[in-house]
């Protein structure tokens, strides 16, 4: 499976309109957003409505810029997009799973207990080597959320998940400053995307093929 993720577009229309033209040239099954799509929920329904054009389906969670209240409102007019927060879903005989937290602290006590009450869950769909997660900090402890040397802000619940069950991509973002920085942790590729977007070929527990 072949899928564009990308972050933090904050309302451009234009990285949009080339994030719309990347996903058809590169051929991408699927489309994956990985929060603050918006500027404080700014333009929020025109951004859905462009996004719910793309030629393929596109996952979607918020960031610290939106509200999921709101979203959870908005997104049944925009068949084309699945708000994956609090979600594991199977496509294409991959898992896409997320818990969106804000990015504006270490711990999430909320995601940490979502996390054990589907451990069963996450852990059986992990268990395929075929498991992607979104959050929108990055996991603390990795180049995605180093912003100086030996200063991490990075998400420590989200650390543990990926310690605990090992899923084959954490996609993230959040840190602007992390634009485009690859890690791994155990065998998970942890990637900030950006707003530019990037194209991968998912391998279950392997490298992916940037294109």
């Amino acid at each position: 499976m072949k899928v564009l993720v990308f972050t933090d577009i904050h309302g451009n229309l234009n990285v949009l309109h080339m994030l719309r033209q990347k996903a058809v040239e590169e051929n991408a099954d699927l489309v994956l957003c990985a929060g603050d799509f918006t500027v404080m929920g700014q333009q929020q329904s025109a951004i859905l409505s462009r996004l719910n054009l793309f030629r393929v389906p596109v996952f979607l969670i918020h960031g610290n810029h939106e509200n999921e209240e709101e979203l959870v409102r908005e997104l049944p007019n925009y068949p084309n997009i699945t708000f994956l927060h609090k979600k594991i879903i199977q496509r294409d005989g991959w898992w896409f799973g997320s818990y969106a937290t804000s990015g504006m602290g270490e711990q999430y006590p909320d995601q940490e207990h979502w996390v054990a009450e589907h451990g069963q869950e996450i852990a059986a769909a992990a268990a395929t080597g075929k498991l992607v997660w979104l959050d929108h900090p990055p996991p603390a402890n990795t180049s995605c959320d180093e912003l100086a040397e030996e200063w991490h802000v990075g998400s420590i619940s989200l650390r543990k998940l990926i310690e605990k069950h090992q899923p084959a991509y954490v996609f993230c973002g959040h840190l602007h400053e992390t634009f485009g920085r690859e890690d791994m942790v155990k065998n998970t590729i942890v990637i900030n995307p950006g707003p530019k977007g990037k194209v991968l070929e998912l391998e279950p527990r392997g490298c992916p093929k940037p294109n």
